[in-house]
């Protein structure tokens, strides 16, 4: 059973089936991987219970304190001038877009944009900082919704504080800059303006 759509049909329970459907439909790195995943499978048993695991509650996701106890390091950025900006023809001064291109030493960038919009499922936009922030530092391993997915939403200060505890510095020694692009994606209604 290669389709995943037709592997669901197997499970005992419609709120089940309706369940899977809808985490696949927000999430499509999961519904890539379940499709791998399924050929793999000797029978509907193996799939049953494969199904079953994704399906765990929502207790399954893991706080990044207890995920990350030693700490994370800090992984550098993407330049903050990286964007289609950087190829305007108009840009006056080539100093200044040569210094945009420097990545800034420890600077976090929450950006709302090219692919990291605020996503459905997420309704406070400072966890949705801290949630880009955590995925700036995991970028080579998971994708953003793979973080959402695995992790408690966190705030921008704990995953600040998984840094400071990675380099055994002091929360109230250090200087971070936050830049976040995009802000006009926080806004839900235009009163908030």
């Amino acid at each position: 059973m290669n389709n995943i759509y037709e592997a669901i049909k197997i499970l005992d329970s419609k709120e089940k089936r309706a369940a899977l459907r809808v985490l696949f439909t927000k999430n499509p790195e999961i519904e890539a991987r379940a499709e791998r995943v399924i050929p793999t499978c000797e029978d509907d048993e193996e799939i049953v219970f494969y199904f079953k695991s994704l399906l765990k509650p929502a207790q399954t996701k893991i706080e990044i304190t207890d995920a990350f106890p030693e700490g994370l390091p800090h992984m550098k950025p993407l330049p903050l001038f990286n964007t289609t900006g950087s190829d305007w023809e108009y840009q006056p001064d080539i100093s200044l877009k040569q210094m945009l291109k420097i990545p800034e030493r420890k600077r976090y960038s929450g950006i709302y944009e090219n692919g990291t919009y605020l996503q459905p499922k997420e309704d406070d936009p400072l966890q949705a900082v801290g949630s880009r922030m955590l995925f700036q530092l995991l970028r080579e391993e998971m994708s953003l919704n793979d973080v959402l997915f695995r992790h408690e939403v966190p705030f921008p200060m704990s995953v600040i504080s998984l840094v400071t505890k990675h380099e055994n510095r002091d929360m109230k020694d250090i200087t971070v800059i936050l830049v976040v692009d995009g802000m006009q994606e926080l806004i839900i209604h235009e009163d908030n303006v």
